[in-house]
């Protein structure tokens, strides 16, 4: 979970939001319902958990933290 750690960091997000990121991977991992792309799952993730823990951040910024783009995000 180092890349969800690194691009938190990255993009600025605070640990509760980053702890409950890293949670739900966990969880997808076990279950094995990921579509394989790990670091592409992860930001998805944080940005839908930015909005419930109130902290204001958009896709781009996700996106760009993670060197990728708002359209690779979307997909």
């Amino acid at each position: 979970m180092k890349c969800i750690a690194k691009i938190a960091n990255k993009a600025s997000i605070n640990e509760m939001t980053k702890r409950k990121a890293m949670t739900i991977m966990n969880q997808i991992t076990e279950k094995e319902i990921s579509a394989g792309k790990i670091l592409l799952d992860w930001p998805r993730l944080s940005s839908i958990y930015c909005l419930k823990t109130g902290e204001n951040k958009t896709q781009s910024d996700i996106a760009k933290a993670a060197g990728i783009t708002g359209v690779t995000l979307r997909n």
